[in-house]
């Protein structure tokens, strides 16, 4: 049977946005951002997955990131 969509957006793909932007920004706060995107992420269903990591880039990301 193949995966569900959603088990793609696990802790190892949120580790490995982590590690990306780290290597792009090393100001990153990477711990922080795998912390906060992670926490719950195996109950919650494909939306929800997407959404908990988009917030949580949200909140790591400088407020001039867009500059």
């Amino acid at each position: 049977m193949a995966d569900l969509l959603k088990t793609f957006f696990d802790d190892r793909a949120v580790a490995r946005i982590g590690r990306m932007l780290h290597a792009a920004d090393p100001g990153f706060p990477v711990k922080r951002f795998v912390a906060e995107a992670s926490q719950g992420l195996e109950h919650l269903e494909l939306m929800d997955r997407a959404r908990q990591i988009a917030d949580a880039l949200a909140r790591a990301l400088p407020d001039d990131f867009e500059q």
